[in-house]
């Protein structure tokens, strides 16, 4: 039996402080169906009434009727949607074969967005906001950032600050952390790394790639944006443009390759 990540139905991930109730504390035994003190048609009533939205993944009511979403959400790493979700909802995590490998995991109680997953085709995420899928796993990822709270009021979500080592609770779009020439809110927007000056590792500064429209989550050393025979790494280390064929570093022996010719 796959073990899968398991949200079953009906299913409750919340909410606020007050309540949605979340489960009660449930035991994952084999072939025993998990119960839930809210039921899904509550849960989405009481949100809606409270203005709330609530993040559904769509599972059934026993372990063994939950497909693939393990492979397709928790595993996924790149964006990291497994650690965003498990920063934002509670996943129960059950094989039914093995009770002792059920692992739940519980961090913030809200999140304000409104989306699941088909477990019966769990390529398609669908955003219950709109009724339409969502076929790429980034735009899921950009859903679920977008919807997360901003409680600073910074534009860069709590959730993807905590992750990557900022404060939510202060305004610190501004700063860069890492001196790469790129801001906090720079780098939320190039989904790079603000504590990694160089998020790709391939030598040149995030900032530095970006500023000169370069790609810093893809290591492009051995490119030449601007076709002038010159690698983008060695414009970078030369200090010239690698959007300017013009601009390209001096040889410093310009006639050497004259003087091997002729010998």
């Amino acid at each position: 039996m796959k073990k899968n990540l398991l949200l079953l139905t009906p299913v409750v991930l919340l909410i606020t402080i007050t309540i949605i109730l979340l489960p009660n504390r449930l035991s994952a035994q084999d072939n025993v169906p998990l119960t839930w003190v809210t039921s899904k048609a509550e849960a989405v009533t009481k949100a809606l009434s409270e203005g709330k939205y609530i993040l559904l993944l769509a599972g059934a009511s026993y372990c063994q009727h939950c497909y693939n979403m393990h492979y397709v959400v928790s595993e996924t790493n790149n964006p990291p949607i497994k650690a965003v979700i498990e920063e934002n909802y509670v996943p129960w995590y059950c094989d039914i074969m093995v009770s002792d490998e059920y692992k739940p995991y519980s961090t913030e109680p809200y999140i304000p967005l409104t989306c699941r997953i088909d477990p019966r085709d769990p390529e398609k995420f669908i955003d219950q906001s709109y009724g339409s899928y969502l076929n790429h796993e980034q735009t899921f990822y950009n859903r679920l950032l977008s919807g997360l709270g901003d409680i600073d009021s910074d534009g860069m979500p709590d959730a993807w600050e905590r992750l990557n080592g900022l404060d939510a609770l202060f305004n610190d779009a501004a700063n860069d952390p890492d001196n790469d020439g790129l801001k906090n809110i720079d780098e939320y927007t190039a989904g790079t790394n603000p504590k990694n000056s160089d998020t790709d590792g391939d030598g040149m500064p995030d900032g530095w790639e970006v500023q000169y429209g370069l790609n810093p989550l893809v290591n492009d050393t051995d490119g030449d944006l601007d076709n002038d025979g010159w690698s983008n790494l060695k414009e970078y280390l030369k200090g010239t443009k690698p959007d300017d064929p013009k601009s390209r570093p001096t040889r410093t022996m310009p006639w050497l390759p004259l003087l091997l010719e002729n010998n």
